[in-house]
C-alpha cells in the first residue's frame, strides 16, 4: 500500500483550479460541499463544522461571551446571576472568553432567543469544561427566572463525588456515565430535547471521545425531564452546588428551537 502519490502529470506550473468530473458508467451521484484552501501551508485543521452528512443547520447564538468584559456576568447581555458567575479568559485559548462558575451555590441564566414549545423538539449546544472537582450543571428551564435545582428540566454536568464521569438528571434520579469527564478538557455537548414527550438525549465530543458519542448513563440513553409539564423551554440555566473545590467553565451556547440536529456549530471542541 502507498500513502504518498505522484501527480498525474507533474511539471513546474502553479496549481490554480479546483476541478470535479464524472465518467460515463455510474448510477448514483457525487456531492461536494465546503471547499476551502490554505495556499501557503500544509494544514490539517477543520475549517468548517463537523464532517457529517447533515445539511447545514441554522443555529441561533445564545452566547459566545467574547464581546463581554471580564468580571461578573450579572446584567451583561441579558444574563442574571449571582457573584460566583463571571467572564474570564479561556485557559486553553487566550484570545477567547468563557463563563466561569467557581463559587458555591452560584446560578446564572439567560432567556433563549426562541423558546422550544411544548409541541416541538429542539437542540441545545454548548462547550463544557471542569478544572478540578466540580458540582455543577447546565441545561434548560421552563421558567423565566430559575433559581432552585428543581427549575431544571434537562440537566447535564458533574457531581463532586463522581466528578470524573458525566452526570445526567433523569426524572427524580441522577445517572452517571460509563465514560470519563476528564479534568482540564473542553467537551462539546448536544442536548437533544423532545418537549412533547418530556425526554432528552445527550451527546459529547472531546477528551477520550474523538468523535461524537451518545452518553450512556446508568445503562440508559434516553432521559426524562426533571419535572415535565406543558410549558415551553425558555431559559439556559447553569448552577453549582456547595461541595466542590474546582470550577466549571461554559462557552459557545447555541440553540435550535424547532429541530433536532447533531451538526457542530463551532469549528473545534477544544
Amino acid at each position: 500500500g502507498f500513502n504518498t502519490f505522484d501527480f498525474r502529470n507533474g511539471g513546474s506550473d502553479s496549481l490554480k483550479t479546483f476541478f470535479a468530473r464524472t465518467g460515463n458508467n455510474f448510477t448514483g451521484r457525487m456531492l461536494i460541499d465546503d471547499i476551502y484552501i490554505d495556499a501557503n501551508n500544509q494544514n490539517l485543521s477543520n475549517p468548517g463544522a463537523d464532517c457529517n452528512d447533515e445539511a447545514p443547520t441554522n443555529w441561533t447564538t445564545v452566547e459566545t461571551f467574547n464581546s463581554l468584559s471580564n468580571g461578573t456576568i450579572d446584567g451583561k447581555s441579558g444574563w442574571d446571576s449571582t457573584g460566583g458567575a463571571k467572564i474570564a479568559g479561556d485557559p486553553a485559548d487566550s484570545s477567547n472568553k468563557v463563563m466561569v462558575l467557581d463559587e458555591f451555590e452560584t446560578r446564572a441564566y439567560k432567556a433563549l432567543p426562541n423558546q422550544i414549545s411544548n409541541s416541538s423538539a429542539g437542540t441545545l449546544f454548548f462547550r463544557l469544561r471542569r478544572d478540578g472537582a466540580v458540582d455543577g450543571f447546565g441545561g434548560l428551564a421552563d421558567v423565566a427566572a430559575p433559581d432552585a435545582w428543581n427549575d431544571f428540566e434537562n440537566q447535564f454536568g458533574s457531581q463532586s463525588q463522581t466528578t470524573s464521569v458525566f452526570t445526567v438528571r433523569d426524572a427524580d434520579s441522577f445517572r452517571t456515565s460509563s465514560g470519563g469527564f476528564s479534568d482540564n478538557t473542553w467537551y462539546c455537548v448536544w442536548i437533544v430535547t423532545n418537549n412533547t414527550s418530556d425526554e432528552y438525549t445527550v451527546y459529547v465530543k472531546g477528551g477520550q471521545y474523538s468523535s461524537q458519542t451518545q452518553v450512556i448513563a446508568g445503562g440508559l440513553s434516553n432521559f426524562e425531564f426533571r419535572n415535565g409539564g406543558s410549558d415551553s423551554l425558555r431559559t439556559f440555566y447553569a448552577r453549582t452546588g456547595n461541595n466542590f473545590s474546582g470550577r466549571m467553565l461554559i462557552d459557545d451556547i447555541y440553540l435550535l428551537h424547532d429541530s433536532e440536529s447533531l451538526s457542530q456549530p463551532v469549528s473545534s471542541c477544544s
